[in-house]
């Protein structure tokens, strides 16, 4: 039977139109020649689909703005330290060394411990260090007041999650139309801070030996808060060792007066551990010797005033009972004067040694109160945030250019 004419020519057409679908239009270039990718072709088609690009580098630089714009600033203090510890081969000791001693008393060199400059930064980060910390106040700035340090880096610094969700929900408002306000005064120079308070250490606040033994056992016990609070103050304080062996110590806080009180304090607490430390065993010798002097030296006044009163009730008398008693008497007087002597020679040297045992922290770069602000850098951010944007636009472009190839390919393979 033969097959219409119409039939046939409609047949044809589909099969035309089906074929044609797998090929792209000529208005359409190809992604593909031969097999490979013709870069040239592939530029023209992302320039002409640019507006993408444009508008998610924008997008994502209003972005960046916010971001940097409603960023906590952040100042940064720090201080710089020469660690010297003291050697007993040199100082008062050393040049009585040289001499013979003292009456024949050693001057042996120092059998007290000594820490590793590189153990510095381990003590920096310890709990009893940050606990110190924490249990302190500062003066804040922009409150014009003093706070505790453990209030303040957890309820000021770092408010609950509900307060940040009130401040982008209910204060939306207010924060985007203060914006334009915090964008004209962050290009304005900053101006400097005239006559800072003085930077003193509360006296009333937990020494370090006290922290470290608040439970009778040695045991340290913590609540929420302090855990909380070192948490916080192990972000913002750092101590490193600079390659030269310098000692470095640094806070970063939201106010600049915290962060060069914190910085003092830190440097406080260091250096009375490393001291507490390094002459601990030369003062208990220090303090044994007192002690021990003074028993001397009150036996040694008892024999001395015993022996006068013998001579005194025995003076016209010459017997051979009482030129002994009183050889005896002498005896002991001698006895006792020696010990006594000694002591005060061993005294006196123990206090040397403390004093060269001590650690001796030269300041090289002193504390300041910053002026700059260290975080956040807002110029870096909004570029990172447009170079994000910029990319995403691309990806997005080269993208819709590679599905709108493929498309046609997946649909036919979807009809079979």
């Amino acid at each position: 039977m033969d097959t219409p004419k119409e039939y046939t020519e409609t047949k044809s057409e589909v099969k035309e139109s089906e074929e044609n679908k797998l090929v792209p239009d000529d208005n359409e270039v190809s992604l593909l020649q031969d097999g490979e990718i013709d870069l040239f072709d592939l530029i023209s088609q992302i320039w002409g689909k640019r507006n993408i690009v444009i508008i998610s580098a924008i997008i994502f630089l209003l972005f960046g703005i916010f971001v940097a714009m409603v960023s906590t600033e952040e100042y940064t203090s720090e201080v710089v330290l020469m660690p010297q510890s003291g050697s007993s081969s040199g100082g008062a000791s050393g040049l009585l060394r040289q001499f013979g001693g003292l009456a024949g008393i050693s001057l042996g060199g120092s059998s007290s411990g000594s820490i590793g400059v590189n153990l510095y930064p381990d003590i920096a980060q310890s709990t009893p260090f940050f606990l110190n910390i924490a249990s302190q106040s500062v003066f804040v700035s922009n409150m014009d007041t003093t706070v505790a340090i453990k209030h303040y880096v957890t309820e000021l610094i770092d408010p609950p999650i509900t307060d940040h969700i009130k401040r982008y929900t209910i204060g939306l408002p207010k924060l985007l139309i203060s914006l334009p306000i915090q964008i004209i005064e962050s290009f304005k120079e900053k101006p400097q801070l005239a006559d800072p308070p003085k930077l003193t250490i509360p006296e009333d606040t937990l020494t370090q030996k006290e922290v470290a033994t608040k439970d009778v056992q040695g045991v340290i016990k913590l609540d929420g808060s302090e855990l909380g609070a070192i948490g916080k103050l192990r972000q913002r304080i750092e101590t490193s060792i600079e390659e030269n062996g310098m000692l470095r110590v640094s806070a970063t806080m939201p106010d600049p007066y915290a962060a060069a009180q914190i910085t003092e304090l830190s440097v406080k607490f260091l250096t009375e551990y490393l001291i507490d430390y390094k002459t601990d065993k030369a003062k208990s010798n220090l303090l044994f010797l007192e002690n021990q002097y003074e028993q001397a030296q009150n036996k040694y006044f008892r024999v001395q005033q015993k022996l006068a009163q013998f001579r005194d009730r025995n003076s016209n008398i010459v017997s051979a009972r009482a030129q002994t008693q009183r050889e005896r008497l002498e005896d002991e007087n001698q006895l006792t004067f020696q010990v006594y002597q000694g002591l005060a020679q061993q005294l006196e040297q123990a206090r040397i040694t403390v004093q060269e045992e001590t650690p001796v922290f030269k300041v090289l770069e002193p504390i300041q109160v910053p002026i700059n602000t260290s975080a956040p850098n807002r110029e870096l951010t909004i570029f990172i945030f447009t170079f994000l944007g910029i990319f995403v636009g691309f990806a997005i472009a080269v993208l819709s250019i590679i599905y709108k190839y493929i498309e046609p390919k997946l649909k036919a393979t979807k009809s079979y």
